[in-house]
């Protein structure tokens, strides 16, 4: 949620609005000038109890000297030093050079069906070239056994010896590890909001992971409903307390654990924020994997968001890929560089 207002590339103003929901205006009168307005929908209601205290989503207002790409210079400055988690100022080891495994663990080419067969072999490939992360995407588990629990597990027939042996290679060859879930849960609801951190804190602790992706393909990751037992009571609030509930998720994890990392997907893009920004590692910035598109899609993002935050994820599984394409490597490797190819390591 941002507009730019641009003066003949001499100056200008922006306005981002930080949360999922909201509205954006923006009226002009060539004599008088421009008015935007962020806030919630017109329609926005809800209700407090005695003692609760209702948290208006932040938005920020900037003015610019120059053109267009001035104004994202300047953007990018603000949210640096205010709008992304400490660990990516601080460390200078991000943003980290992830292969996702979606493609090149899959039974085959476009499977979301990843197998421990392919995997160790894939590991050894990459870890001598320097990458520093890998993830294991959509499709490794078995069961997601009780909703409560959270505690899912890898399918035994694809991942015999399950998936917290898979994170052990990795780390033995220092790659960091990382599992992708994709449960629906509703964030309107406490009970919703625990059943997702017990999912995430069973991939961090049981089956050692390093940090947790999150995704859609299964149900969508902002979901919430109104009702008696829910925080929301009126359709018009169902948007305001799902993205609350959303943000207080990895809030609490990592109040519990300093260094718990979330990577955000959520359907290639589709949550991609301010308030995300402040939370995740990583924001995969598109979800069609062709070089071109990548490089597209960061180039636009940029004027929004931090690009070591965007992931511009490449690699397709389509019969038209060249082995060890430079170009499609190269397009991976802006912002969060993040690969996705099916093609053998040992190729490139």
């Amino acid at each position: 949620p941002f507009v730019a207002v641009d003066s003949h590339g001499a100056c200008g103003v922006y306005l981002g609005w930080e949360w999922s929901i909201g509205r954006l205006t923006i009226a002009a009168d060539g004599s008088r000038g421009v008015r935007i307005q962020a806030g919630n929908r017109d329609d926005f209601r809800t209700d407090l109890p005695n003692g609760e205290t209702f948290e208006a989503p932040p938005a920020f207002l900037g003015a610019y000297a120059g053109d267009i790409d001035d104004a994202g210079n300047s953007l990018r400055k603000y949210l640096f030093n205010y709008s992304m988690p400490a660990f990516l100022r601080n460390d200078p080891g991000f943003p980290k050079v992830e292969w996702n495994a979606f493609a090149a663990t899959g039974k085959s080419q476009g499977s979301w069906d990843p197998v421990e067969s392919k995997y160790y072999p894939f590991i050894d490939d990459i870890a001598p070239l320097g990458f520093e992360e890998v993830v294991i995407d959509i499709g490794w588990w078995g069961d997601h056994g009780d909703r409560d629990s959270g505690k899912i597990t890898g399918d035994p027939a694809d991942w015999p010896q399950g998936m917290a042996a898979a994170a052990k290679y990795a780390h033995a060859r220092n790659l960091r590890f990382g599992l992708y879930d994709n449960r629906s849960e509703k964030l309107t609801s406490e009970q919703g909001k625990r059943r997702r951190i017990r999912g995430i804190s069973h991939l961090l602790h049981e089956l050692q992971a390093d940090f947790y992706r999150s995704d859609c393909t299964a149900g969508p990751v902002l979901h919430g409903v109104h009702g008696p037992d829910q925080r929301a009571h009126y359709p018009e609030d169902v948007g305001y307390w799902t993205t609350k509930g959303l943000y207080e998720v990895p809030d609490a994890m990592y109040a519990k654990n300093p260094s718990f990392l979330w990577e955000d997907c959520s359907g290639g893009g589709r949550i991609k924020d301010y308030g995300v920004a402040r939370r995740a590692a990583k924001i995969q910035n598109q979800d069609r994997y062709y070089p071109i598109d990548a490089r597209q899609s960061f180039y636009d993002s940029t004027f929004a968001m931090h690009p070591m935050q965007l992931a511009a994820l490449d690699g397709s599984w389509a019969d038209w890929q060249a082995k060890g394409s430079v170009y499609e490597f190269r397009a991976a490797s802006m912002g969060a560089a993040g690969s996705d190819a099916a093609i053998e390591a040992a190729d490139i």
